[in-house]
């Protein structure tokens, strides 16, 4: 009884925290579930409802917006549509070939060039438009929509809450300590700010590494997410005890 009763009052980081426990979990498991369907479509090459599913996904919690450059990658090479719903069936043939061939490409010139190179690519894709405006449009139509409702609360509470949010006593981030003794100091914004560093270099480093194996590049951003958030409480157990039915390859 005791573990249900934890594993009802843990959830994800990016979340509503005005809402109650249970009411707090199904929105996790509801966000989830629409990312699950953002995925299928995309790998569908349906980008229409998967960016529909997708602004739903973000506006129910915060944290799939990580998975907006991968996915915006991934939709502008429609020749490589397949690679997902292989690695969903489980043939990995592809992948692993795909990897192999960057792994032999050497270079940090090559890196950039490749970068930049796939950064116009993504930008004069139809797909990647077409994602991005469905997605925004259920976004920011569901906001207007809140927002008429609950006026500035929502807004503060949903969004806002998670910039200006403080947390130094109940913290499992690496960067507790650091936050507890730069607290009210006047360094304490630029150590805030210098803390986003490591998740945002990782984040992208990720995205044009893995992009083609969009369900795999999820799990490493939500890793990534939690375990270098500077807020980073209960959640962080999600993780932890899910870890041991994640089967991973050599490669990856």
């Amino acid at each position: 009884m005791s573990r249900q009763r934890t594993a009802i009052h843990r959830c994800w980081p990016g979340c509503s925290h005005q809402m109650c426990s249970f009411p707090h979990t199904l929105a996790s498991c509801f966000s989830q579930s629409v990312t699950c369907s953002s995925v299928t479509c995309n790998s569908r090459l349906r980008p229409l409802t998967g960016g529909l599913w997708f602004g739903l996904a973000v506006h129910a919690k915060m944290y799939p917006i990580t998975y907006a450059l991968p996915v915006a990658l991934y939709l502008s090479q429609p020749h490589k549509l397949q690679v997902s719903i292989d690695s969903l069936t489980g043939n990995t043939e592809e992948l692993n070939s795909g990897r192999a061939c960057r792994k032999g490409r050497r270079g940090f010139v090559s890196m950039l060039q490749q970068g930049f190179a796939k950064m116009l690519q993504m930008v004069r894709s139809l797909h990647v438009w077409t994602f991005f405006l469905a997605a925004a449009s259920v976004f920011i139509g569901l906001g207007c929509l809140f927002y008429q409702m609950y006026g500035w609360q929502f807004l503060d509470q949903a969004y806002l809450y998670h910039i200006t949010r403080r947390d130094t006593r109940h913290n499992f981030s690496p960067y507790f300590y650091l936050l507890y003794l730069g607290a009210r100091s006047h360094w304490e914004s630029a150590v805030g700010l210098a803390t986003l560093l490591p998740q945002a270099i990782l984040l992208l480093i990720t995205s044009f590494a893995f992009y083609n194996d969009l369900p795999f590049c999820f799990f490493l951003h939500t890793y990534i997410f939690v375990s270098f958030n500077k807020v980073c409480t209960s959640q962080v157990c999600y993780i932890v005890t899910c870890q041991h039915r994640v089967v991973l390859n050599l490669h990856r």
